[in-house]
């Protein structure tokens, strides 16, 4: 008995820890505790880093939403800020901006890269200093252009744009911003497609004149088809309208540039922008009469102006070829833009 209980006994260590074994696990935990708090660490434990954010965005909610990002995400954003608030933005430069940062500085700063396409100063150096960005007419209108040229080439760009500008708020700045210019005449309200000109009934009260060969009399039977006032005034619609319809994109449309470069996801966009265009202007739900005349005379007048009055399908044949996101229309209709039973049958 007593040889069983002395063998098992031997069998338990007494023996006590050493300093250096103590000392190793106090160090493996600190070492866990610098993790934890490197791992832990924001922009908000840097004052170098919150102006960096200041200086990114204006509004208090996307700095609050960057000074919570680590600081390594933070340099991400303001490499993609830095390319985008150029005085004349580069396309080549453009090509290089991972669409996965892209998206990382248009959660946080959606709005302030809406300002920045409007002409307004974006973040406290820009503001104290006037620092050139967007800020002249001929910057923006520059700028847009090579910022939706880029959208309609690089389809995963077109991607982040889709997800992230969910009211199309970007979007109708943006054709606001190609805009050309537009002249306006005495009241006419009748939609008449006259060779390479258009005068488009869209503007009740106003004249929204295309191409230098048209009289008044080329418009001369007023009859109301759509009050559009409901979109920023009149200066407003006329504005996106020119955008859509006459701004080059390398020569073309946005629209026909996207569908050449069979960018699918950026002719959605644009579409949904138009509809979106149509939904604030008539002030009217989507399934509407007076929003499906917006689309359908919106691409009627398209046409026109794409084939020069000739008789042809034009931009009617990409949306065949996108009915999956436009929905049902016909060339056909162009005649008919003023029978309310013809349009409740087009983009179901």
């Amino acid at each position: 008995m007593f040889i069983v209980f002395a063998v098992a006994y031997g069998g338990i260590s007494c023996t006590q820890p050493t300093t250096s074994e103590l000392g190793s696990e106090r160090d493996d935990d600190d070492r866990d505790d610098d993790d934890d708090n490197r791992r832990t660490r924001t922009c908000s434990d840097r004052d170098s880093c919150q102006d960096t954010c200041d200086d990114l965005f204006s509004y208090t909610t996307e700095r609050y939403g960057c000074y919570d990002l680590d600081p390594s995400e933070v340099n991400v954003i303001s490499k993609v800020s830095d390319e985008l608030e150029r005085n004349l933005v580069r396309s080549n430069e453009l090509e290089d901006i991972d669409a996965d940062d892209f998206r990382a500085y248009l959660e946080i700063g959606m709005e302030s890269f809406i300002d920045l396409v409007r002409g307004v100063p974006v973040g406290d150096s820009a503001k104290d200093n006037n620092r050139a960005q967007w800020n002249t007419n001929a910057n923006v209108v520059t700028n847009s252009t090579t910022v939706m040229e880029w959208i309609a080439e690089e389809e995963n760009i077109a991607e982040v744009i889709l997800e992230q500008d969910r009211d199309f708020e970007l979007g109708l700045e943006l054709f606001q911003a190609l805009a050309v210019d537009v002249t306006f005449d005495p009241p006419i309200t009748n939609a008449v497609l006259v060779g390479t000109g258009v005068c488009v009934d869209f503007l009740v009260g106003n004249r929204f004149d295309i191409g230098d060969s048209l009289s008044s009399s080329d418009c001369a039977s007023p009859k109301e088809l759509l009050d559009l006032s409901h979109f920023n005034g009149m200066s407003g619609v006329s504005k996106f309208l020119s955008g859509f319809l006459l701004a080059q994109i390398s020569g073309d449309s946005f629209m026909t540039f996207s569908a050449d470069e069979r960018n699918d996801t950026a002719f959605e966009w644009g579409h949904n922008t138009l509809l979106e265009f149509c939904k604030e202007a008539t002030d009217e739900d989507e399934g509407d009469v007076e929003v499906k005349t917006c689309l359908q005379t919106a691409y009627c007048v398209h046409r026109s102006i794409e084939t020069g009055g000739i008789t042809s399908d034009g931009i009617f044949k990409d949306l065949d070829d996108h009915d999956g996101v436009v929905g049902r229309t016909d060339v056909d209709h162009c005649d008919d833009l003023d029978d309310e039973d013809r349009m409740e049958d087009l983009f179901d």
